[in-house]
């Protein structure tokens, strides 16, 4: 699982090198949509850097002249994959779950995992906190890391006793230097993040306890419409972006984004959505 965030710049100016096969004709085009919630509180500077690398990524594993784009918020993405102006979305897993219930020809193609197929948020306080749950953290200052991911973001703004209590450190592992050092009473964290600080710090880590571990949330997925592409096509992208970890260049972006592959949708997958739809409905309730 990889434990760095955004990579610097200079990786991704050096990936958008990293040569094309030849071919006797020039690729179609494949328009690719991130959803703003993948990037949220991410530098713009980083944002710009990252793309280039990820469509020559599109081009060399599927043979499409990638072109990528971030689109803000789900439903402009949605209504974009419907009118064409991408074919190939990229959501959070728990906005996908929202954008399939507004429209029933949203397929899923592959999901990104960072090591794990479930996204879980932790919940940590000091090991001589008394606090024993959620409930328990009523009053002081919660660190949230001002890049966390959307389904930690998620989960923090359903807790409504947190509001105006929530601070921003610039990483997950200065929210929890932060929680050790008594500045902060709790941190809320992703597993990657979790699993780092436990690699990297062990005697800090080892004055922390955890008093919750939310339910878990569904990776990032690449969906499309049905009837957008050609079922060729579909196998196309499908077989290529699934050997992405396989080479050099494609475990380059990949760590870029801070994932490690992209793998093929869970059987459980449908009642995964369900079940994250129902216990966070979209913001204004639904269609």
């Amino acid at each position: 699982m990889m434990c760095r965030s955004w990579c610097a710049p200079a990786l991704a100016a050096c990936l958008v090198g990293v040569p094309a096969a030849v071919r006797s004709e020039p690729p179609k085009s494949l328009r690719v949509g991130l959803s703003g919630g993948l990037v949220q509180d991410t530098p713009e500077a980083l944002v710009r850097a990252a793309l280039p690398p990820m469509q020559v990524l599109l081009e060399k594993q599927t043979g499409f002249k990638g072109e990528c784009a971030v689109v803000p918020g789900f439903e402009e993405l949605l209504k974009q994959l419907a009118e064409g102006k991408v074919q190939v979305g990229i959501f959070p897993g728990h906005e996908f779950a929202w954008a399939r219930a507004k429209d029933a020809q949203l397929r899923p193609l592959l999901i990104a995992v960072n090591g794990q197929r479930q996204l879980f948020v932790h919940v940590l306080v000091r090991a001589d906190n008394p606090a024993l749950a959620l409930d328990d953290l009523k009053e002081g200052a919660v660190a949230v890391p001002r890049c966390s991911k959307s389904h930690c973001r998620l989960f923090v703004a359903r807790l409504a006793f947190l509001d105006g209590r929530t601070t921003a450190p610039a990483s997950g592992e200065d929210a929890l230097d932060e929680l050790v050092e008594g500045v902060v009473q709790a941190a809320v964290v992703d597993t990657a993040t979790l699993e780092c600080f436990q690699r990297r710090k062990p005697g800090r880590f080892a004055r922390l306890k955890e008093v919750h571990k939310s339910c878990p949330f569904p990776a990032p997925v690449l969906a499309y419409r049905a009837g957008s592409l050609a079922e060729a096509d579909l196998r196309r992208i499908v077989d290529g972006l699934a050997r992405t970890h396989q080479t050099l260049a494609g475990k380059q972006v990949l760590t870029l984004w801070r994932l490690t592959a992209f793998e093929p949708v869970p059987d459980n997958h449908d009642q995964a959505l369900a079940e994250i739809a129902r216990l966070y409905p979209p913001p204004g309730g639904g269609r």
